[in-house]
């Protein structure tokens, strides 16, 4: 019997053993042990003990990450410049070989993309009866300088305040593309908070469906502000609108270059790279070079789906409204070329 028991504890150790070294070469017990350690398990485990609830204050604690690179940093604001008109009657000029080779692209994503030959690409836009402008806004609490709107902040530059986050943003475009007539849908949902890091996986959801629900929809438009510290302050982007100083606005594309299915993103940079001519034409100076990133940022969804960043965190929320004009009004001349 003792014998029995003895080969039993043996044999039981073994597995035991095998167990455990398996789940060491699969990396199953660091990712618990860090799984554990995340602020809301631990908040949890709090309650479970003293029975009280608790939300740590380090679900803020995030170093977030821009969607433009932080390596590259314009230090100087555009010059100057007399804003181009065009005949309103004509409409929309078409694309030169010209604008393409002046377009700027900051590409970090380590795949060939020539600007030119995808300007001149047609992209056709899809037909029907329905909104054909999607607003919303993955990081949702962003905001910018306090100035005269002081407001709570969750984190720096960051607040809950509908007014004085992006949101407000996507309020005053939305209201600028209406009294043009343009069809537009427009999504208030907050979807950085209490959670930063899902917040693509729940806009991505909320994004999906929209697409479905309205096939008209021709561009969907993840609003944005940049942000980096340039050593003396925030990131300030500025250009000179209605000779009044505005924020800069910089176009993001997401890739397939990390892995994920995206096959075609020269689709969306190809829209993108249109917008921008067209901002340019209107206001030149007004837009930084359109950035093509690795990452997909869910605009696989649609060639439509693209990230605009409006300013960074040191231009005040002013300066950001002051371009809303002129993205309308190229918003509404893409979509007469289409």
């Amino acid at each position: 019997m003792r014998q029995y028991e003895k080969s039993l504890r043996l044999g039981a150790a073994i597995v035991l053993c095998a167990l455990i070294v398996r789940l060491f070469s699969e990396g199953l017990i660091p990712k618990t042990a860090a799984l554990l350690n995340t602020p809301r398990i631990r908040d949890f485990l709090i309650y479970l003990e003293t029975g009280r609830a608790v939300r740590s204050s380090s679900v803020w604690e995030l170093s977030y990450a821009p969607e433009s690179s932080p390596a590259w940093i314009p230090e100087t604001t555009a010059p100057v410049q007399e804003e181009a008109s065009l005949p309103e009657e004509t409409g929309p000029a078409p694309f030169t070989q010209e604008e393409g080779e002046a377009l700027k692209l900051y590409n970090t994503s380590g795949l060939q993309a020539d600007p030119g030959e995808l300007l001149l690409r047609d992209t056709p836009f899809p037909e029907g009866e329905g909104p054909r402008v999607l607003i919303y806004s993955t990081h949702s609490t962003e905001s910018y300088t306090q100035g005269q709107e002081p407001y709570p902040e969750t984190a720096p530059y960051r607040t809950l305040e509908k007014g004085c986050n992006m949101l407000s943003l996507g309020k005053a475009l939305e209201e600028a593309l209406l009294d043009r007539g343009i069809p537009v849908l427009r999504d208030e949902t907050i979807y950085d908070y209490p959670s930063y890091n899902s917040a693509y996986g729940s806009s991505r959801k909320s994004l999906r469906a929209y697409l479905r629900a309205y096939p008209s929809i021709v561009l969907a438009l993840d609003l944005h502000r940049d942000a980096a510290d340039t050593g003396s302050g925030q990131l300030r982007t500025l250009a000179q609108t209605d000779g009044e100083n505005s924020a800069q606005l910089m176009l993001v594309v997401g890739t397939d270059a990390r892995g994920l299915v995206h096959p075609n993103w020269e689709e969306n940079l190809s829209i993108g790279l249109k917008l921008q001519a067209l901002l340019e034409r209107l206001s030149p100076g007004l837009t930084r070079p359109t950035c093509l990133r690795p990452q997909r940022f869910n605009q696989d969804l649609s060639p439509g789906c693209l990230i605009v960043e409006i300013g960074g965190a040191g231009n005040t929320r002013q300066e950001a409204l002051r371009t809303i004009p002129v993205l309308a009004q190229a918003i509404e001349e893409l979509l007469e070329m289409g």
